[in-house]
């Protein structure tokens, strides 16, 4: 893990160089947190995976008030991507760009400087020493504690060099990496409002997203949290009472408000597989769905189409292509087209799952026995658009019921995807864009 981290880190200070410098911005700016991956710059044009469509909508003006900060996610070849970064470097603002030898230096020393707390630990009568040693251990210099650190230091370098910003729009998950980015811009950017984008769902046990009082108090907190539709505010301050909670564009999910495009294929039953990013949840989808499929009465007219996570690498995506039975096949066109040809989608631990409900086709959580559901669809979902599968068997029943109810039940769930759709995302408009970035003030 170590290794890891000092690989990435050091490949990211030497690749850098690749980039063609430009001028830190005289104005003040709006930071957009994101995530950059290998595939993020197109013909020399960047695709944001995280904020689609942010800047559409927006007066050529306003755009140019918007800086991206990515963090480089799951990069081989950073050569490459820094080097296609140069290309659209004007809607970019790298750390690497005013962070110093000895930032990098300090990030991978963190290791070395932690305290280990030894004996004994109390907790409401409970010892929990032992828990506490092993989870310090098992997160022991990961590369999200040295991310966190560099983007702390990264808030103090930009206003050592004198930049202004209008506002920080961070993608808040509340891991490591938000701890340190939400605590510099506190402390080298104070009265500059910070908010924490979730522009995502995830299963009640993700506990990381709902912040407490006590991360509050310490400073590693945005100063609001934005969520993607009205249902979603009410849970996520759960352990924070005074923390401010709005809701925003669900920009990756603005597909579910246009109107559909093409309908399943009559001939086919077509299940969609959307492959999360974890190995461990991904086979367990592919299992499931594999066995499953095995036991249907009529697998003849059974159709399965695989959609992997786009963080996955090319050397993951091949070899799962040549693991796949035949009549599975990879697939690499857009969700929301994929989606609305399919008759049923298999997944968990992604908002590809609510992402489906709402555009009202069934969804299948392929859950493991003995293990946490990774189930991110709410529990007011009315339960014919979804079921919780722990077994084959229990799946291709499922597949079956769905099969069965022909085209005027494939209506009735789009109906009952309509009402989830309405309290789930809200709808992508310029003016709640420009709430969200700060820009309707002036």
């Amino acid at each position: 893990r170590y290794a890891g981290a000092i690989f990435h880190t050091c490949s990211q200070w030497a690749f850098s160089r690749a980039w063609r410098r430009r001028a830190l911005p005289d104005v003040p700016v709006v930071l957009v947190d994101t995530f950059f991956y290998d595939d993020s710059v197109r013909a020399g044009r960047l695709v944001d995976r995280h904020y689609p469509g942010l800047l559409d909508g927006l007066e050529k003006v306003e755009r140019r008030q918007v800086r991206f900060m990515p963090t480089h996610y799951r990069i081989r070849n950073y050569w490459r991507h820094f080097r296609d970064l140069a290309d659209v470097a004007g809607a970019v603002l790298l750390k690497e760009q005013v962070l110093t030898a000895t930032d990098y230096l300090y990030a991978l020393a963190h290791p070395l400087r932690l305290r280990w707390p030894r004996g004994s630990i109390d907790f409401l009568g409970i010892e929990v020493g032992g828990l506490v040693r092993e989870a310090l251990w098992d997160s022991w210099a990961s590369s999200a504690s040295t991310e966190g650190l560099l983007r702390y230091r990264t808030a103090a370098r930009l206003a050592e060099r004198g930049v202004k910003l209008k506002r920080v729009v961070e993608w808040f998950e509340n891991q490591e990496i938000d701890h340190g980015a939400n605590a510099g811009w506190k402390r080298f950017f104070p009265g500059v409002p910070v908010i924490g984008y979730q522009g995502f769902l995830a299963a009640d046990h993700y506990v990381c997203m709902f912040p407490t009082a006590l991360e509050q108090a310490v400073g590693m907190l945005p100063d609001r949290i934005a969520v993607i539709g009205d249902c979603l505010a009410g849970s996520i301050a759960r352990y924070c009472p005074g923390l401010p909670v709005d809701t925003a564009p669900a920009l990756r999910f603005q597909s579910v408000w246009s109107a559909r495009r093409c309908e399943p294929d009559p001939a086919w039953f077509t299940i969609l597989l959307a492959l999360p990013i974890l190995p461990r949840d991904a086979t367990r989808v592919l299992v499931l769905s594999r066995e499953a499929v095995a036991r249907l009465d009529a697998p003849k007219h059974v159709r399965v189409q695989v959609k992997v996570h786009p963080a996955w690498t090319a050397t993951q995506v091949r070899a799962l292509a040549e693991s796949l039975p035949r009549s599975f096949s990879l697939v690499d066109k857009p969700f929301h087209d994929l989606l609305d040809q399919a008759n049923l989608l298999v997944g968990n631990a992604s908002s590809t799952c609510a992402h489906a409900v709402a555009r009202g086709v069934p969804v299948a959580v392929a859950a493991a026995p003995g293990t946490l559901v990774q189930n991110p669809i709410p529990e007011f979902v009315d339960h014919a658009l979804w079921r919780i599968c722990y077994s084959s068997d229990t799946l291709a029943a499922f597949t079956e019921e769905c099969a069965a109810g022909g085209a005027d039940a494939m209506r009735r769930l789009w109906i009952l995807g309509d009402e989830v759709r309405e309290r789930l995302f809200s709808p992508v408009t310029p003016e709640g864009i420009r709430h969200l970035l700060g820009l309707s003030d002036g």
